[in-house]
């Protein structure tokens, strides 16, 4: 698989479906509203038969790949960063909720559909490699293509697949990457699922505990019973999944989720990375990207407060005048003052 890089921001509806119409065939894909506002952002990098792709898309969409030819035994696993999406597969509607990490055999997925924007993280992991940890896990060729069972991820398993993605995103970025790293961390991921999560070669050999056994048999870690403590990894998961979900309703258990603790441990192993509590740093993530859009963007000052996820334009009014003894309009007459100043000092 060579899915190449490439890279594109704010996309209007029209470069979307040129470049979705590449990738699927034409009239796959539809915009569920005013396509002229449509927007997306698409990021993707590859290195040894591993993708990472990151999207958003600014308004609901429908896809339909019914009928498509599979890419018979690659794997595709998706972190939904904002919002939510329902996938039919043959067997039945997969919901797809944000923060849960789904995975998908080649060719399971028939139509995805969305109620609102959304954005998400996947992996696409070739065939050639899926193969590799599938005779190592069963001890001969498999007869078959793997078919993970299309539900969500337990958290304990959810959160080592967050480092196993940290690893193969950090990896992809690499200029000329060797593949045989990216390979071999693409197989100790593909193997984690085999052991963990339910599929269709459980009969055989080794056999993988039914969905959620897995939480119950997880062996303490060393140190547990001391200050719970969050992987680099797992800290860069979270920023990345706040910064995402910053205009949504961000909770902690959701947050929890994705590090696979409980909310009490994951509260402590936050404070202890951040210095401050989920909630705090929350908002302050939110006054920091509503101060940024006031400074570059022109949207009004409500859409602002919208957008940085702020109850209300009145909040955000309230939370500058706190931090910065400034309202959201006072702030930005200032920037652009002193970017004018600046400009003009060069000049």
């Amino acid at each position: 698989m060579n899915l190449g890089n490439f890279r594109f921001s704010d996309a209007g509806p029209d470069q979307v479906r040129a470049t979705l119409t590449s990738l699927y065939g034409k009239n796959r894909f539809s915009f569920l509203g005013d396509d002229r506002r449509a927007r997306i952002t698409l990021h993707g990098r590859s290195a040894g038969g591993v993708g990472v792709i990151r999207a958003r898309f600014s308004m609901p969409f429908r896809l339909s790949l019914e009928g498509l030819a599979p890419d018979d035994g690659g794997l595709a696993i998706f972190l939904r960063t904002k919002g939510n999406a329902r996938v039919q597969t043959p067997d039945r509607v997969v919901d797809c909720e944000q923060g849960r990490w789904i995975p998908f055999a080649s060719g399971a997925a028939r139509e995805v559909e969305t109620s609102h924007d959304l954005a998400d993280t996947a992996i696409i992991i070739a065939p050639s490699l899926v193969n590799a940890a599938c005779r190592s896990y069963l001890g001969a060729a498999p007869a078959e293509p793997l078919k993970l069972d299309s539900s969500p991820l337990a958290p304990s398993l959810a959160a080592r697949w967050a480092e196993i993605v940290g690893a193969l995103d950090a990896l992809t970025a690499i200029h000329d990457c060797p593949a045989d790293p990216v390979e071999s961390v693409a197989e100790h991921g593909v193997s984690l699922l085999l052991d963990q999560h339910p599929h269709n070669f459980a009969r055989y050999g080794r056999s993988a505990p039914a969905h959620g056994e897995a939480d119950a048999g997880v062996l303490p870690t060393p140190g547990h019973t001391g200050q719970p403590t969050l992987t680099g990894t797992q800290i860069e998961v979270l920023r990345s999944y706040i910064g995402a979900s910053l205009d949504g309703r961000i909770d902690v258990p959701a947050l929890a989720s994705l590090v696979g603790m409980g909310t009490t441990r994951f509260a402590l192993a936050f404070r202890h990375a951040f210095g401050t509590t989920p909630g705090h740093y929350v908002r302050d993530e939110r006054l920091r990207r509503a101060m940024w859009l006031l400074e570059h963007e022109t949207m009004s000052i409500a859409a602002v407060a919208a957008e940085a996820g702020f109850s209300s334009q009145s909040h955000l009014v309230a939370r500058m005048l706190a931090f910065a003894g400034v309202t959201p309009r006072e702030y930005r007459r200032s920037r652009r003052d002193r970017r004018n100043a600046d400009g003009h000092s060069k000049g």
